[in-house]
């Protein structure tokens, strides 16, 4: 008796443990998403033609938001005098080599550092933003932007 007892006490706790029943808990999770900063510079207009500069980016799962935000803007004058929150153009298109080609008769949306310029989704694949100057610039606007993609 003097063994069974031990054995006995194993094989309840064993027994108990195993018919426990606890709530299952669903395990949801948010999408992963991915955050790019890019910097760059649109050139000061040109025989009085906007220019723009453009950045490519990838979208890896569709169904997701993505938002461009603009956090900077600064147009520095021929000069030197510096002018922060300039307002720029947002479009995105399509990458190309050496080139962003936007849908015809799509206009930029106009942002001003520190907005969200464009958010919606997109299918997963490749695409480039473009950032074009809107106000015939005197100076160079160096420029980041932030892209959030899913």
């Amino acid at each position: 008796m003097r063994n069974f007892f031990p054995v006995a006490l194993v094989v309840v706790m064993t027994a108990t443990a195993c018919s426990s029943s606890s709530p299952s808990t669903a395990v949801t999770t948010a999408p992963s998403t991915t955050t790019v900063t890019v910097s760059g510079v649109v050139p000061a207009a040109v025989n009085n033609v906007q220019q723009s500069d453009f950045k490519n980016f990838n979208v890896g799962q569709s169904g997701g938001t993505v938002s461009l935000t603009l956090t900077s803007a600064v147009e520095t004058y021929p000069n030197g005098t510096i002018v922060p929150g300039i307002v720029m153009g947002l479009a995105v298109g399509a990458p190309g080599p050496g080139t962003c080609t936007l849908s015809a008769g799509q206009a930029p949306t106009l942002v001003q550092a520190g907005a969200t310029g464009i958010s919606g989704t997109l299918n997963a694949g490749a695409y480039c933003v473009q950032i074009s100057d809107q106000t015939l610039q005197a100076g160079p606007v160096m420029y980041t932007l932030v892209i959030v993609t899913p």
